[in-house]
């Protein structure tokens, strides 16, 4: 049985949200800002973050917008579970590579052992950021059905915001106790 399509807010209504979750998503440089010192020793880190940043906004978008489609739910969320199990350790080790080789190229060669730490870091923040942005998003999106509010109106504003808060802290924490 196909479930009845939920009607969208306001324009005002999404614009509200888009300017509310681009405000929060500030907490998330401010993070950056605190460890600033220790992130410029660390290269491959640097050179990661602009691609795991927009990595982690591309999956949140992803989820987001899979998980609202009332029509297509289960058919839809098996789809996704598959792609993210395939897509996450492939980004997770193109990054890992162009980093490193962005470090190396820039004079900073990376020991093994750093080189273990930055692919366990990688594959430990953007594994993580994409698990919490996909149960929080389920459970945001079964909360709006609920409500009757079109998760398209909320959750890609969110989910977004949210997966760069999280990344960007995420990065702060490890420069900052990590590396």
């Amino acid at each position: 049985m196909k479930k009845p399509m939920i009607a969208h807010r306001s324009f005002w209504f999404a614009i509200g949200i888009s300017a509310t979750t681009s405000s929060i998503s500030l907490l998330g440089g401010l993070g950056l800002q605190a460890a600033q010192e220790s992130l410029v020793k660390f290269v491959p880190l640097l050179a990661a973050l602009p691609a795991l940043h927009a990595a982690a906004n591309n999956y949140a978008a992803t989820i987001a917008a899979h998980l609202g489609d009332p029509r297509m739910y289960k058919q839809s969320l098996r789809r996704l579970m598959i792609a993210l199990t395939i897509s996450t350790p492939i980004t997770i080790l193109a990054v890992s590579a162009i980093s490193l080789l962005v470090a190396w190229f820039e004079g900073n060669v990376p020991s093994v052992d750093q080189v273990k730490k930055y692919i366990i870091f990688y594959a430990a923040l953007l594994a993580g950021v994409v698990l919490i942005i996909f149960i929080g998003s389920y459970v945001a999106n079964k909360a709006l059905q609920k409500h009757q509010i079109n998760s398209d109106d909320v959750l890609i504003n969110t989910t977004s915001s949210a997966a760069s808060v999280l990344l960007l802290l995420g990065f702060a924490l490890a420069a900052r106790f990590y590396f």
